[in-house]
């Protein structure tokens, strides 16, 4: 006698319909993976910070990467790949980047200086720095300002320090200057000159060569700043090449170099890009076109 001999078959069919239709919705419809928060980023209490404190957020050992502009105070963390350790922008973490921003420059000595008192900048340098404020406020948080606590023997030495670099400056403007026009007298005969790409890579700066950087189909001869554009230097990346989406991007890889089309660009990478633009036209000779 089976075990089932007793149960109705109708029960039986029930029983095996449940069991299947069970295998059915397990199999291809299996319930939906948990919801997990989005990770968000710890937020930081505003307070102004000396910049001696300010060096502490440079983003080693996990800590947050914290860059200061005109005095304000910004977490830049979730771009750790640009700000971080090795990144393109690391030497900005933890230090007042105002005078590296506002002069183009990647060199140390102009790190935390000046942090507010802009009144040395040219107006295409206040331009260029306050294009900078405006993109960091629109990407990331300020969490403070800084307070400048200086001893008292220290502002007596930099007033010393300032004051005589400020008289050889003036001792030197005058050469320089005519330098300058001198150099963009020259140069400006040949601005109908169209290179291609090829021709601008012999524009290196490497055995006395001269420099040339392309932006945005016109070539520029910036070999008056060998300290920012020669062979290991800050810039020196955008030498002998075009460094149109480099600059439109703020992507100092050399995998944008030569790219000279912008149609990708968006409304901000193309007002960024018109920005340097006028920087290069304000500071160095046009010396020709590249050919597209």
């Amino acid at each position: 006698m089976g075990l089932f001999d007793d149960v109705p078959e109708e029960v039986i069919w029930a029983i095996l319909v449940g069991v299947i239709v069970y295998l059915v919705k397990v199999i291809w419809f299996p319930p939906p993976p948990p919801i997990i928060a989005k990770k968000k980023m710890p937020t930081y209490e505003k307070r102004d910070y000396t910049l001696e404190e300010l060096t502490k957020y440079n983003g080693t050992n996990g800590t947050p990467i914290f860059v200061s502009i005109k005095g304000k105070i910004y977490d830049v963390s979730y771009k750790s790949s640009m700000y971080g350790p090795g990144g393109d922008y690391s030497l900005f973490a933890g230090h007042d980047a105002t005078t590296c921003l506002a002069k183009s420059s990647f060199e140390t000595k102009d790190l935390n200086r000046p942090i507010t008192d802009t009144s040395s900048f040219s107006s295409d340098e206040m331009e260029s720095l306050n294009g900078w404020v405006s993109f960091f406020d629109d990407r990331y948080d300020v969490v403070g300002h800084i307070t400048a606590v200086k001893s008292t023997k220290s502002n007596e030495n930099e007033t010393s320090t300032s004051t005589t670099t400020n008289t050889t400056n003036n001792n030197t403007t005058s050469s320089t200057s005519s330098s300058t026009t001198s150099s963009t007298s020259t140069s400006s005969t040949s601005s109908d000159k169209v290179f291609t790409l090829e021709e601008l890579s012999k524009y290196n700066g490497v055995n006395g060569n001269q420099i040339y950087v392309s932006v945005n189909g016109k070539v520029f001869d910036v070999s008056s700043k060998p300290e920012f554009y020669g062979p290991g230097k800050s810039y020196n990346l955008f030498a002998g090449h075009d460094a149109t989406t480099c600059l439109g991007k703020n992507n100092l890889t050399k995998e944008s170099l030569d790219k000279l089309d912008t149609t990708d660009f968006t409304p901000e990478q193309k007002a960024n890009l018109e920005k340097w633009l006028k920087v290069y036209e304000s500071k160095y000779p046009l010396v020709g076109s590249l050919s597209i």
